[in-house]
């Protein structure tokens, strides 16, 4: 309504500034329909620039894991959510598919910068950057679900993507591949196992030894498609299109100061490293997506995931909601008091 008012009025204004422009230059006719044509292809260039520029967004949060040098696994940051699934899923591909296991012992991030000869981090970086794919991939499972498991949804206006539908993102995704993988077919689990209540579905289950199942789904509006274009995860809807993915190349991350030492127990900050994870996300809208308001109910869940990527990947946002300032000064004034006491007592 907004719009329609402020359009009406610089509708008006243009029209009375048009009328004014045409009495006075109407003997030169030529020129008026030259000047006219010059204005409305300016419009048109600026226009176009303005949409296709809004039209684009790109997200970006940064987390981080914290690798243990002498026991080469990541360490579990208690109620950081990102490191402890990273920390989970990595536990549980190792017990269940040994030769993951090697590929981590035989090039471990303990190696990410050696110039010598034969020793790589490579099949580290690239189990770490799948075990994180695999993490967005999962919340973006969780959240739709979740999202759309509301009355005011059709379901005829929604499609439910299975293991079978995505076979390009199984294929480049071991931890994707491994832990949908069917229950029956994978022998850490017993043959109850995947039989559900009154013989329903199982939709997940931990089995010995850390052993990990989630069926994989993706509800999503229909017509949209899910594909993986030069290593994104894609998700291309009526609305807009979505590219998902993870980047670790073994950069470092700066923790607060004895974040590791007060908080984790780590003494010595040679007998560990801190990496940088980023999720990255780029969202082209559609051309006019904006003006036709219909369905947008149904691709609204875009904004409320990245929320849910910040707040349990997000190590800045972590830091704040465990109150790590206030925790460190505490800690700080709580070492200052006992040489008060001493030199009030001198």
């Amino acid at each position: 309504m907004e719009i329609l008012i402020v359009g009406f009025l610089i509708g008006v204004c243009a029209s009375v500034t048009g009328a004014l422009a045409y009495e006075g230059l109407k003997e030169h006719s030529a020129w008026l329909y030259i000047g006219l044509v010059s204005l409305l292809v300016i419009c048109i260039f600026f226009l176009s620039k303005k949409f296709t520029r809004s039209g684009k967004a790109k997200i970006s949060v940064e987390g981080f894991i914290i690798h243990l040098k002498e026991e080469n696994q990541i360490q579990r940051v208690p109620r950081y959510q990102f490191s402890e699934e990273i920390s989970r899923f990595l536990g549980s591909a190792f017990n269940e598919n040994e030769a993951l296991k090697r590929q981590w012992d035989k090039e471990p991030l303990l190696h990410i910068f050696s110039q010598k000869k034969g020793e790589s981090s490579e099949a580290s970086l690239k189990l770490i950057r799948e075990a994180s794919e695999y993490y967005i991939i999962e919340t973006l499972s969780t959240h739709l679900t979740d999202y759309f498991n509301q009355e005011n949804y059709d379901n005829s206006e929604l499609k439910e993507l299975s293991r079978e539908d995505v076979p390009t993102i199984l294929l480049n995704n071991r931890f994707m591949e491994l832990f949908s993988a069917p229950m029956e077919n994978r022998s850490v689990f017993d043959s109850e196992d995947h039989v559900g209540v009154a013989g329903g579905e199982v939709v997940m289950s931990m089995g010995p030894n850390g052993a990990f199942y989630s069926r994989f789904d993706l509800v999503l509006p229909k017509g949209a498609k899910v594909t993986r274009e030069n290593g994104a995860i894609v998700i291309d809807t009526s609305k807009f299109k979505l590219s998902i993915s993870i980047r670790f190349n073994g950069t470092g991350y700066n923790t607060p100061i004895n974040f590791e030492k007060y908080y984790l127990g780590l003494e010595s900050f040679k007998k560990y490293r801190v990496f940088g994870v980023e999720f990255r996300a780029e969202v082209e809208f559609k051309l006019f997506s904006s003006l036709r308001k219909s369905n947008w109910d149904y691709h609204a869940w875009l904004d409320s995931y990245f929320e849910t990527i910040e707040r349990e990947l997000s190590g800045e946002y972590y830091f704040r909601k465990i109150n790590w300032e206030t925790v460190t000064t505490m800690i700080q004034c709580g070492q200052k008091m006992p040489n008060k006491q001493k030199q009030a007592d001198a």
